[in-house]
């Protein structure tokens, strides 16, 4: 049930696809059993869901799924201690710029799934602390990019 519901935490959707929860509880089981606790011999989808169920109930239905404010803000948090806030204003202008433009991409954009989200996160912030000169722009390079060209695209990718 643990796992079934942070696989849906994880893909934002009610059912979890491709995954067969009830024979890998089963085989969770056994070693459980051999250490003395009570477990079926067997789980089947509906024990899952029946677990599932009990957990939601335990939590007060209280799942707090990450947002993309929630990820920039853990990542500013993680810079202010690599920096040891000695840059606070462009630390300030980092996060207010990241969020903006990540509201701006979230309102703009249909498909942006969960998943999605660190990812998108940590591009905009690494966008932004290239523009707030805190990283060099050849660390973003890929390999296959020639400078120059790195460089125009950059350029030309915010205005």
């Amino acid at each position: 049930a643990i796992v079934s519901l942070i696989r849906k935490k994880d893909l934002t959707e009610v059912r979890v696809k491709g995954l067969d929860l009830s024979a890998l509880a089963t085989s969770v089981a056994a070693p459980l059993r051999a250490a003395g606790f009570e477990v079926p011999e067997s789980v089947t989808h509906l024990d899952v869901l029946a677990y599932e169920g009990k957990m939601l109930k335990s939590l007060g239905w209280r799942v707090n799924l990450p947002t993309i404010g929630s990820w920039i803000e853990l990542l500013i948090s993680r810079l202010n201690v690599l920096l040891r806030n000695a840059c606070p204003d462009v630390v300030s202008w980092i996060r207010e710029q990241s969020t903006l433009a990540a509201r701006f991409l979230v309102v703009r954009s249909s498909q942006v799934e969960l998943g999605d989200l660190q990812a998108l996160a940590t591009g905009l912030l690494s966008c932004f602390l290239v523009l707030g000169r805190i990283l060099p722009l050849d660390v973003l390079r890929p390999q296959h990019i020639q400078p120059n060209d790195w460089e125009r695209l950059f350029l030309e990718s915010h205005p």
